[in-house]
């Protein structure tokens, strides 16, 4: 039930800061023009993680409403990673990120201020057609494999 705005990058050709850097700065004009409160924190998430649910996104958030950290980051495969959840202190870090920077980089320039959640979940993605039929293959009831 919460309002849900699609904003598409048009430079995403660019790298992944600018997918980063559009939504962030599509939230930051919603709220000078006061159609929103200003946001306390973001989740920066990808769209290649299938076994990512909103389990896991709730947990980010529970955490960060207890402890106020600025930084609640996912743990996977010996690093921190998205999805994570990012305070608004961090919002012209996430601005600032360019050509194919992702919010790794910030993770890891505010690791010392960071909770982590276990989150193994989050180390499978889909990068290749390969990984997908794996994916398919591995998980009943999953999208067939593509001809």
């Amino acid at each position: 039930d919460l309002p849900l705005e699609i904003v598409v990058n048009e430079q995403w050709g660019t790298g992944m800061a600018a997918s980063i850097r559009v939504g962030m700065e599509r939230l930051a004009a919603r709220t000078r023009l006061k159609t929103q409160a200003e946001t306390e924190a973001v989740v920066v998430m990808l769209c290649d993680q299938p076994r990512v649910d909103a389990n896991l996104i709730m947990k980010l958030v529970a955490i960060y409403r207890t402890s106020n950290a600025p930084l609640i980051a996912s743990r996977y495969d010996g690093t921190h990673g998205v999805p994570a959840l990012f305070d608004r202190r961090l919002y012209p870090a996430l601005l600032s990120l360019t050509g194919s920077q992702g919010a790794k980089n910030v993770i890891r320039d505010h690791a010392a201020q960071l909770i982590e959640v276990m989150a193994p979940e989050a180390g499978y993605d889909i990068d290749t057609i390969t990984d997908y039929q794996r994916l398919c293959a591995n998980e009943p009831g999953a999208m067939p494999r593509p001809a």
